[in-house]
């Protein structure tokens, strides 16, 4: 069996099957359900205490899951692209931070005994707070902090407010609020630091993690939250949940590997924290390969449970022992490192002096016409009541391939 643990920022993890922030660590009893499972790891759902009138969203319904179509999910059948539509569920998160950090210590003992960690969170707030409770939570044991810079709900307690020097819940849109919202922690603890990144706060995350370790004191990110959405019920012309809400969940996985992979390949260095997407073992290996050192769940267990973890870990046990590998270190970065870029794909042989041409098999073509419907480049011509490739125009682009139902279509060269 090959060896899944992995340093993050010098701090050892017997897997990188991880739990991110959210309801599903929310708590001892909940982070003892995802240690019991397995993880390696447990990022703790973020301190953070709304302003009061702000308390009534987290009464009533406040979660829907969507299928592939945009409905929303029935009797329990939840698709692998499923949407998650909700706010933040938080009835009964302690008011005073000393109840949570208790929660936090009793959490990371029982962790330890398990050997695993928890990574304490804490969102935006003021200055003097945010220096409080980041000292409480290194002193209670906890050896990594994570401070959720990018919560798809703060615009929609704060509006535009944060120009205007609300410090309760900021985004950090800036690098400017980066800065102002990251170092007061990095200044007054010993241990690593990560920034949880907001896929919508900035238009260069490659830009916002070079700022946070080079001018924040942060060790790595975590890449990324959720997006801020809008779901519609269109027979009642209303928002569902009456608004906007948090929205993710296994669609998210190309959107995060594009900057868990970009960050990767800009600084080799950083550690990464993949979270935003991952529906199954697979999705883990893809943001490994991609670049980070982990892969976290949350929307998944939201909607499935515990098990996710421990099907997870036997997944990715088996895949390892599959492919050969000795360790799941060795695949960390392997696919981003051999990322072309546009121009260096431009120059391989496939597309500059032996270009591939489609071709018909005429017989398993059963004439259904949908490469000529879906043919952009004007290539698939219908003769004598069959369909053939006019080679000239073929840019080799392979959507004909993916359109046929009867596998009539090869290459050649």
């Amino acid at each position: 069996m090959a060896d899944m643990m992995v340093e993050v920022a010098g701090v050892k993890f017997k897997n990188p099957i991880w739990l991110a922030s959210g309801e599903p660590t929310w708590g001892f009893e909940r982070m003892k359900r995802g240690i019991d499972g397995g993880a390696g790891g447990l990022v703790a759902k973020s301190l953070n205490v709304p302003p009061p009138e702000m308390r009534g969203v987290y009464q009533g319904k406040r979660i829907c899951v969507f299928d592939e179509k945009h409905q929303p999910v029935q009797k329990g059948k939840i698709p692998r692209s499923f949407t998650l539509y909700y706010r933040a569920v938080r009835p009964g998160f302690p008011d005073h931070e000393d109840e949570w950090i208790e929660e936090l210590e009793k959490s990371e003992k029982y962790a330890v005994q398990h050997d695993a960690h928890v990574i304490g969170s804490l969102t935006t707030m003021p200055t003097e707070d945010q220096r409080r409770v980041s000292k409480k939570m290194e002193q209670i044991g906890l050896k990594i902090l994570e401070i959720d810079a990018g919560c798809p709900h703060f615009d929609e307690y704060t509006g535009d407010e944060y120009r205007g020097g609300n410090e309760t819940l900021v985004t950090a849109r800036t690098l400017n609020d980066l800065i102002r919202k990251v170092k007061p922690v990095t200044e007054v603890v010993t241990i690593p630091v990560f920034v949880k990144l907001s896929p919508m706060a900035y238009s260069d995350l490659v830009s916002m993690t070079r700022w946070a370790v080079e001018k924040c004191g942060a060790v790595g990110v975590t890449c990324h939250n959720r997006f801020t959405g809008l779901m519609i019920d269109i027979e009642t012309g209303k928002p569902y949940l009456q608004g906007y809400a948090g929205v993710g969940g296994p669609w998210m996985l190309p959107l995060s590997l594009r900057w868990v992979g970009r960050i990767h390949q800009t600084m080799p260095k950083v550690p990464i924290l993949g979270s935003s997407g991952a529906y199954d073992w697979q999705d883990v290996v893809s943001f490994l390969m991609a670049g980070a050192s982990v892969g976290q769940f949350c929307s998944t267990v939201m909607c499935k449970g515990y098990k996710v973890i421990k099907e997870a870990i036997t997944g990715m046990n088996k895949f390892l022992d599959r492919k050969g590998y000795k360790a799941v270190r060795e695949i960390i970065g392997m696919a981003s490192e051999a990322a072309l870029s546009y121009e260096e794909i431009a120059k391989l042989p496939e597309y500059t002096s032996h270009p591939r041409k489609a071709s018909v098999d005429i017989q398993k073509c059963i004439v259904c016409e949908k490469c000529l419907e879906t043919c952009w480049f004007d290539a698939m011509r219908k003769s004598e009541g069959t369909l053939k490739v006019h080679r000239k125009n073929c840019t080799g682009c392979g959507n004909c391939e993916i359109v046929c139902p009867a596998g009539a279509i090869y290459w050649k060269l």
